[in-house]
């Protein structure tokens, strides 16, 4: 059934005639695309993990870190469900 698909796919394909316009256009936006995947790629692997107590001193280990240049940290729900109410014991920060 794929196979099926894909060749109908391939004889639009090569049943399609272009003029010298879209030929070049879409050569453009193959070039472009082209052009941006190794700009792409560096986004797509994972990071090191940085501990959230090395970027704001006193956080949980726990914690998920989105940046540590500018310190956004989430705080994961396995951690939100523990306690409904902060306890009563627990010093504020300024």
């Amino acid at each position: 059934m794929a196979y099926h698909k894909l060749e109908e796919s391939l004889d639009k394909v090569f049943q399609a005639k272009l003029d010298r316009r879209q030929f070049m256009r879409r050569l453009g936006v193959a070039a472009t695309a082209a052009a941006a995947l190794p700009h792409i790629g560096q986004y797509a692997f994972a990071q090191d993990s940085v501990m959230p107590s090395s970027i704001i001193a006193g956080k949980v280990d726990g914690l998920i870190v989105h940046n540590d240049r500018a310190g956004v940290l989430e705080t994961p729900l396995e951690l939100l469900r523990e306690a409904r109410v902060t306890p009563p014991n627990t010093p504020l920060r300024a």
